[in-house]
């Protein structure tokens, strides 16, 4: 018997699949879609690697190696998965091996090892006083000390997982004295299936009645067993929840599967209440802020069949899922379903390339559909169903466009408006809570010297450093948002010596500090980047506002969208022009989304609401357009525009980044690929199907001590385009430059 599998570190140059004889003694124990240890390399170094394919004959005439033993007996991919290795691997210029790494943990190859590698603080008023006085060089070094601080002691895999760092920040705070590392046994019970993370959602509620629309929407999606696709299009608060729930419970009655994919680990918690509510099966939950102990538990009762409903963020989508029915996404338009690390996969994508594999159906739903995914349904390619109205006779908020040139010229220099002052002062005296939305995290983009004009740079990046106040007394840092580096703020100019530096733009931090000052009797929470970076933050800070344990909440893009709160009856959109002029061609599309979903998160219970959109441009587009909620004229403007430049959905767009230390190297080597690319678009059917367009700086020039160049690509569809970065990167790699590629990005 031969087993033919596919190594899971795999790199480029070991990208194919290997055969491995199998030894008498595992012939009725191996299978498909498992986990194999087996000899590479001329050293038969042990490797871990996933049987594809079981045969009786190989291709290869040479003697095999055997395979050395099953890693765990039960199949870590299922054969839908294995067919969707290969169609990722493919559309995303990937290896077998990364996409690999995506559908199984870590801990599968790991739970077997003796020890782990603890981390814990060595000296405690140290540390609290490096913190204190700003001397870290990085937010990394700071979060890893602080999460110490809190938690006493944790397993360097879990701190890297928790907080999304590397393993660089730990060595540092090691070198530096403030922790120290320990091998600690490993315990038998470390990676057992139980508890389940959702329990602590568990409530009953009663069951809500359809409206007609959402009726319509159920039996459309219902009537057909098999795979379509589903675009459900409805207002905020229209109920698309309930038309997703009332899906799965049917779904789950013909003893299916169904996974729920939803865009922010914020809506994460909201998603399993409303599920969990609803179904007393067990539910898994799967997002990047679970532990490795926490991501193996969940993904292997879904392994085992035990869970037959899956609550997640963007991996989810390659969960091993027994008998996957439906997959529901929410939110559907929103960036973070993109992988902005490789491989760049689109869930959207995955989940359609799935959904095609099983047969089964996909329903994407959102009150501001993506662009491309609005044009495929009305074009006929996936099925249309609108929810036109808000339930229970709620109706949608009240709007103003606050221009703030009148607020200028009427005197009033503060960041919130006289109207939403008074409204946010009514709503507060009467119980009633307030949003305000502003989509910049720090205290002030950048620390500016008024008698040079001079920024500080990030020595390593070519953007400017935005100051940060961590609170608590401590004093304040300027940190790069790129490399994460921090730096004191310096007592004065560094380029001409000036004392007479100056703060400018609004950060949520400075934000949360006008709005205390204004209103001082208020619980106010803040949540950005910086306030939900510690493990459970998010369902922390949600559910203190939900349970009204807080007046104002204010934040960026994570509270704009999907969250219900009953209580708020004002919602202030901040410096709406953010939004609006950025350098991109999604800029709008972007805006139109924000300021909709914002906006609709008011006025959702009983009581009406008014939102306020602050801006200097109120005669804007995008600005009417959103504050009337009319994503069809929106539509209308965009898809016009689209199509005269030739932008998605009318031809694929991707981009290639290249990196290098060196800048004058940089850009002859851009130089060369262009020419590279150039030449392959000659040779492309009817000539005129590949178009290139650079080399130029990328928006972010210098990133890390490298510098970067940018070459967009326009082509007849992404199929070409992968067909187009596989020869590139066949051609060019193990070179002394770092090139990665996208397509369809999203910036």
């Amino acid at each position: 018997m031969i087993a033919s599998v596919i190594l899971r570190d795999s790199v480029r140059s070991i990208d194919r699949l290997f055969d491995y004889a199998v030894p008498a003694d595992l012939v009725p124990l191996i299978c498909e879609g498992q986990y194999v240890r087996v000899p590479f390399g001329a050293g038969n170094r042990a490797e871990a690697a996933l049987v594809v394919a079981i045969s009786e004959t190989s291709e290869f005439s040479q003697e095999l190696k055997s395979v050395r033993e099953i890693i765990d007996l039960i199949p870590v991919v299922r054969k839908d998965q294995i067919a969707l290795i290969s169609l990722v691997r493919t559309r995303y210029s990937c290896t077998y091996g990364d996409v690999v790494r995506m559908m199984v943990p870590s801990a599968v190859t790991e739970k077997k090892h003796k020890t782990r590698l603890l981390a814990m603080i060595t000296d405690e008023e140290k540390a609290i006083s490096v913190l204190s006085e700003g001397d870290l060089g990085s937010l990394s070094q700071i979060r890893v000390l602080e999460m110490l601080l809190e938690c006493k002691e944790a397993y360097v895999s879990e701190i890297m997982s928790s907080l999304s760092v590397s393993k660089s920040p730990i060595t540092s705070l090691k070198d530096k004295g403030l922790i120290e590392t320990v091998l600690r046994a490993s315990t038998a019970d470390e990676y057992t299936c139980d508890p389940n993370v959702a329990d602590e959602y568990q409530t009953e509620s009663q069951l809500p009645i359809l409206t007609e629309a959402q009726k319509k929407a159920v039996d459309q999606i219902l009537s057909e067993k098999g795979q379509k696709e589903f675009l459900l299009y409805g207002v905020t608060g229209s109920g698309k929840t309930e038309v997703y729930l009332h899906c799965a419970e049917e779904v789950l009655n013909q003893g299916e599967s169904v996974l729920f994919l939803v865009p922010e680990i914020s809506l994460t918690p909201q998603m399993i209440r409303w599920v969990s509510e609803r179904f007393p099966e067990k539910l898994a939950v799967l997002h990047s802020r679970l532990t490795p102990k926490e991501r193996y538990e969940q993904w292997d009762m879904i392994r085992r069949g035990d869970a037959r409903i899956i609550v997640g963020a963007r991996s989810a989508v390659f969960a091993p899922i027994l008998d996957l029915g439906l997959i529901l996404m929410d939110e559907e338009q929103d960036t973070s379903y993109k992988s902005e690390t490789h491989p760049r996969y689109h869930a959207r994508d995955v989940a359609r390339m799935r959904a095609r594999i099983l047969g089964a159906r996909l329903v994407l739903g959102s009150a501001t559909p993506n662009v491309e995914t609005y044009y495929s349904a009305i074009s006929g390619y996936s099925t249309l169903l609108t929810l036109p109205d808000r339930v229970y006779d709620s109706v949608l908020p009240e709007v103003q466009v606050i221009d703030m040139r009148e607020e200028l010229k009427a005197g009033n220099r503060s960041e919130l408006s006289r109207p939403l002052r008074a409204a946010m002062k009514k709503a507060l005296n009467n119980g009633e809570q307030v949003i305000l939305f502003l989509n910049k995290r720090g205290y002030s983009s950048m620390l500016l010297c008024r008698a040079c004009g001079e920024s500080i740079i990030c020595p390593h990046c070519s953007v400017a450093m935005t100051l940060h106040s961590p609170g608590g007394g401590r004093k304040p840092l300027l940190i790069c948002h790129y490399c994460l580096r921090t730096m004191k703020v310096p007592e004065e100019c560094t380029f001409c010596g000036s004392k007479l530096q100056g703060r400018l733009g609004l950060g949520t931090q400075q934000l949360e500090e006008i709005v205390s000052k204004e209103f001082p009797d208020s619980r106010i929470i803040r949540m950005d980047q910086d306030t939900t970076s510690g493990r459970g933050a998010h369902s922390r800070l949600l559910e203190d506002f939900r349970q009204k344990r807080a007046d104002i909440l204010l934040g960026t893009q994570m509270i704009a969208k999907g969250h219900d709160f009953p209580s708020v009856t004002v919602v202030g959109i901040i410096s709406a022009d953010l939004l609006i002029r950025a350098s991109d061609f999604r800029a709008g599309e972007r805006a139109f989304q924000l300021i909709t979903q914002a906006a609709g998160r008011a006025g959702r219970g009983d009581l009406p609401g008014t939102v306020f959109i602050q801006t200097y441009q109120p005669e804007d587009d995008v600005i009417l357009h959103a504050a009337a909620q009319d994503f069809q004229a929106f539509f209308k403007n965009e898809i016009e525009y689209r199509k005269r430049l030739e932008y998605p959905p009318f031809l694929a767009l991707g981009s290639l980044i290249l990196s290098h230390p060196d800048e004058k190297t940089g850009w002859l080597q851009a130089k060369e690929i262009k020419e590279f690319l150039d030449a392959c678009g000659a040779q492309a059917a009817a000539g005129n199907d590949i178009e290139v367009f650079g080399p130029g700086p990328a928006q972010i020039y210098r990133l890390r001590d490298r510098y970067r160049f940018r070459i967009n690509i326009k082509a007849k569809n992404k199929s070409m385009l992968a067909t187009l970065y596989s020869i590139l990167q066949n051609t060019y790699s193990g070179k002394d430059y770092c090139m990665y590629v996208d397509i369809d990005p999203l910036w």
